[in-house]
């Protein structure tokens, strides 16, 4: 595929020449956290504080090493599963 340390060849003429974009070469794949442990820490989170909101879960989430967004907090599948 492409050679890092071509003699000729820049990263940037290597991708030219097989029409792929130079951020695909460099993309790093991050790590995929499963949904169910995510959905888990959410209702630990609002079931020990009924009155925390979104924006206090999200704060609560990235203290705890989850970096998510308050979209994903409010999502129906989270909420659905808490009792009220």
């Amino acid at each position: 595929m492409l050679e890092s340390f071509h003699e000729k060849l820049s990263i940037r003429e290597q991708c030219r020449i097989i029409a792929m974009p130079r951020s695909r070469y460099y993309y790093k794949p991050q790590p995929i956290m499963l949904d169910m442990n995510i959905a888990g820490e959410i209702d630990r989170i609002y079931t020990s504080r009924l009155y925390y909101g979104t924006r206090r879960i999200r704060a609560e989430m990235r203290r705890i090493g989850y970096v998510i967004g308050r979209s994903r907090i409010r999502r129906p599948p989270h909420w659905g599963q808490c009792k009220r």
